[in-house]
């Protein structure tokens, strides 16, 4: 409705220049635009969070070769869902298993290790790991706990998006001369071969699942309706830079017109006759 209204008064002032009695001031429109957007920012937000929730959140283990991702996903699936070997490489392709702990049902999604190739097949699953942590709810970066001193743990966590909860596994613990290590809130050392520490991962991957859905007031929506408002979203942003700068009034009327487009997926069909019909009913035009 306030998009609405804001696209009246920019189509007052493109249709109806001449009129003696038409004054039309657009301040009202910057400021319903600007109003509009922080409304939908939340809308968003909460969306999205409402997502995770009717959706199965996605726990993405990640990290180099040879460093037990598959025996974790295992583990944790208490089944033999990925093949487990001492050959480096030997996951090119995602594993997704559904995994219920403590009442938190996820897809739990096994990836390619990491590591520099120029064999094409193991690239393209690296690619797909990539795309896995991009998209994931909550990442587990593996790491050998016995190879510490060798590995850079940041070369995977800088890729990692600052809304994404992570948890940094240090697996091997078993093979470890150095029995001193420290579990943190974001970090555990385990032995996915003797179930060593495996708890404690389990008890992090459940907090860090449970903060997801800490908000009180969620939005459930189909990811169409989210792609359908983060373009009214950015109409929106392009109508306000556009009255901002001074731009033709043609250019503004169409940012808000693809704008109540994008809330047109959702809700229904705005009309020429509905436009026309606010533009007449908040100035005298004609009289």
């Amino acid at each position: 409705e306030q998009v609405f209204k804001a696209r009246a008064l920019v189509e007052a002032a493109l249709d109806f220049p001449e009129e003696e009695d038409v004054s039309v001031d657009l301040d009202p429109a910057i400021n319903i635009i600007k109003q509009s957007r922080e409304a939908l920012k939340q809308v968003l937000n909460r969306a999205q969070a409402g997502r995770v929730l009717d959706q199965k959140p996605s726990v993405v283990i990640i990290g180099p070769p040879n460093v037990g991702k598959s025996s974790i996903i295992n583990f944790l699936s208490g089944n033999d869902v990925a093949i487990v070997s001492t050959t480096p490489g030997t996951t090119r392709d995602i594993v997704k298993e559904s995994v219920l702990l403590k009442d938190n049902v996820f897809s739990l999604i096994d990836t390619a290790g990491i590591r520099e190739s120029d064999d094409h097949i193991e690239k393209e699953g690296m690619n797909r790991a990539y795309k896995e942590l991009s998209q994931a709810d909550l990442v587990l970066f593996v790491f050998d706990a016995s190879q510490v001193n060798d590995v850079e743990p940041s070369f995977l966590c800088k890729r990692l998006s600052p809304e994404t909860r992570s948890i940094t596994v240090w697996n091997k613990e078993d093979l470890c001369q150095d029995k001193t290590h420290i579990n943190s809130a974001d970090e555990v050392y385990v032995s996915a071969k003797t179930g060593l520490g495996m708890d404690n991962l389990i008890e992090k991957i459940c907090h860090k699942l449970n903060q997801l859905d800490s908000s009180e007031d969620l939005i459930f929506a189909r990811q169409r309706h989210i792609d359908a408002l983060s373009s009214v979203q950015k109409s929106l942003d392009d109508s306000l830079i556009n009255l901002e700068k001074g731009v033709g009034m043609e250019v503004i009327a169409e940012n808000l017109r693809q704008a109540l487009s994008g809330f047109d997926q959702i809700t229904g069909k705005t009309t020429t006759d509905d436009i026309l019909g606010e533009v007449f009913s908040r100035f005298c035009i004609g009289k």
